[in-house]
């Protein structure tokens, strides 16, 4: 079994590396996702919520009136596409 290391030397131009489409936006961040100003999430793979540093809502209700991109990316999860 080859090890990744030996994976990218053997195949550069078979290796691609996620920036800011895996886990998005960092912790230094947080105005990106709990701030009144949201940016364009629709690309990310994933997002890490960073639930110990700020609190999340937990009901639909309460995730209702977020006016954060935190509140957009929720109320898609629990409503769906609109």
């Amino acid at each position: 079994m080859l090890c990744r290391c030996r994976m990218l030397e053997l195949f550069p131009a078979l290796a691609h590396v996620e920036d800011r489409t895996l886990v998005y936006p960092h912790w230094t961040q947080l105005e990106m996702l709990f701030g009144s100003r949201s940016y364009d999430w629709s690309g990310q793979y994933s997002c890490h919520v960073w639930h110990r540093l700020t609190d999340v809502p937990e009901t639909p209700e309460a995730i209702a009136p977020l006016n954060s991109t935190l509140g957009q990316m929720m109320r898609y999860i629990y409503n769906g596409p609109r």
